[in-house]
């Protein structure tokens, strides 16, 4: 999967997150580049970034710095419970 994130710096949480198939990065990229036209137009100057990751989880995990704090946990909980049905 590919993610597509504007992060506000000032508030230091993700604002959105679009999601794209791996077959669609030059869709994503394309998002990307407008909304930084966009920010830029309106004088705004948010992060935006696009990951590469197996699951939305694994995002909330290895970017957890654009989900704020409560998101990180409820990754590490999600990541725990799919470990356990993976168990199983």
């Amino acid at each position: 999967m590919i993610f597509v994130i504007s992060y506000d710096r000032r508030s230091g949480r993700a604002e959105w997150l679009a999601e794209y198939p791996d077959s669609e990065m030059g869709c994503a990229q394309q998002h990307r580049l407008e909304v930084e036209l966009e920010a830029l137009a309106a004088n705004e100057s948010p992060e935006i970034v696009v990951l590469s990751a197996e699951s939305k989880a694994q995002v909330l995990k290895t970017h957890a710095k654009y989900f704020g704090r409560q998101t990180l946990e409820d990754s590490l909980k999600a990541s725990l419970q799919q470990a356990r049905e993976t168990r199983q």
